[in-house]
Formats: C-alpha cells, sequence, structure tokens
C-alpha cells in the first residue's frame, strides 16, 4: 500500500513538473501564461526541477565526476599508499625482486583480485608494498618480443560497465631501463603514460 502510495506521489509530482514546463512555453506565447509564471517563478522553477531530476539521476553518472578528477584522486590514493609503505624506492625494490621471482618460478602473472577463489593468483608475501596497493593485475611484461628485458604492469583500478562510464584505468610501470619507444613493453601501447620517478610510470587511458 506505501509502495503504491510513493509512486503515486511520484508521478504527481511528475505531472506537475510537466504543467509546470508547458507553461513556461506557453508564456513565450501567451500573456497570460506570462503573468502567471511571474506571480509563482519559484513554484515553476520547482517544477522545472522535478522534470529534470529523472534524467540528471539517469544520466549524471555517465559523466560526473570528471575524468580528470577521478584521476587526481587515484592518483593521491597509490601515492599514499606508497608513501605509507617505505616509498617509490621501496616499489622499486619490490618489483625489482618480482621480475626475479617470475624468472625463478616461472610465474608471469598474478590477479590478487580473484586470489579468495585461486590462491596461485595472489601476490606472494614478501612484497608487502605491492600487496597494499591490492591490485586487480601485475604482470611482467617484455619490453619488446625480442627482449629479455622485463617490465612490471600494477593494474590499480580500472572496471568496464555496461550501463555507464564504469572505472576509469589506472596503473603503475616499472621498466628498470629507459623505454626507447611508445609501444615498450610488449601490450601497453594503448596507454598513456607519466614518469613519477626514474624508472616508474603511471599509465591511464
Amino acid at each position: 500500500m506505501l509502495e503504491t502510495l510513493g509512486m503515486l506521489f511520484c508521478w504527481a509530482l511528475l505531472a506537475f513538473g510537466i504543467l509546470c514546463v508547458i507553461k513556461l512555453v506557453l508564456s513565450l506565447f501567451s500573456d497570460a501564461a506570462w503573468k502567471s509564471v511571474r506571480r509563482y517563478p519559484l513554484l515553476h522553477a520547482l517544477g522545472v526541477c522535478l522534470v529534470l531530476a529523472p534524467f540528471l539521476f539517469i544520466y549524471l553518472p555517465q559523466w560526473w565526476p570528471p575524468l580528470s578528477l577521478e584521476r587526481s584522486r587515484q592518483r593521491q590514493t597509490v601515492n599514499s599508499i606508497v608513501q605509507t609503505n617505505g616509498g617509490w624506492d621501496t616499489f622499486r625494490s619490490e618489483a625489482a625482486r618480482l621480475v626475479e621471482f617470475a624468472r625463478t618460478n616461472q610465474q608471469y602473472q598474478w590477479s590478487p583480485l580473484y586470489s579468495s577463489h585461486s590462491p596461485e593468483r595472489a601476490l606472494p608475501a614478501g612484497f608487502p608494498l605491492l600487496n597494499a596497493l591490492n591490485p586487480q593485475e601485475v604482470v611482467i611484461r617484455s619490453y619488446t618480443f625480442e627482449s629479455h628485458e622485463k617490465a612490471v604492469f600494477v593494474k590499480v583500478y580500472g572496471m568496464h560497465s555496461t550501463g555507464g562510464r564504469g572505472i576509469p584505468f589506472y596503473g603503475l610501470l616499472y621498466a628498470p631501463t629507459p623505454l626507447s619507444s611508445p609501444k615498450e613493453p610488449v601490450g601497453l601501447d594503448a596507454l598513456a603514460r607519466e614518469q613519477i620517478v626514474p624508472s616508474v610510470y603511471e599509465l591511464h587511458r
């Protein structure tokens, strides 16, 4: 009963809003309608807001917050985690050790996000900073298909959504030797990159 009354009330508000919009349009052509709008301006403004509210509720999440603001928040969060766990020197050290771990154990990819169902996907325990980032994915990538030089790709944020914008992509890259081409390392050429400190880059779309 309460749900039905609530729905009727919402529809009544929407109908009122539509009537206010119609009267505003008519006020462009009718002196009588214009006088009515001038007599109750706040009431008509409220009606317009009632009409716009459903559209804002549906479409606003697709463009707010802007990507630049969300990326800034992601950057601040990641930097805070890194600084709390030893700083960028520690990140470089752990990433370099992870490359050696990968070569020794022949494991080059981890997906901590799914480690509760597949423990083998979890990052090794000896990498506290990398684990503190709670990454979705960590991958050891070659600079080129012919190169033996390895880089560490850490995906921290990013999730596709079929009904909206989803979560913007943001990750980190450890590259021990300078990158000589935008196509290095393999598979990451579609991402924009900016250097944070020597050998460490942020990646985003």
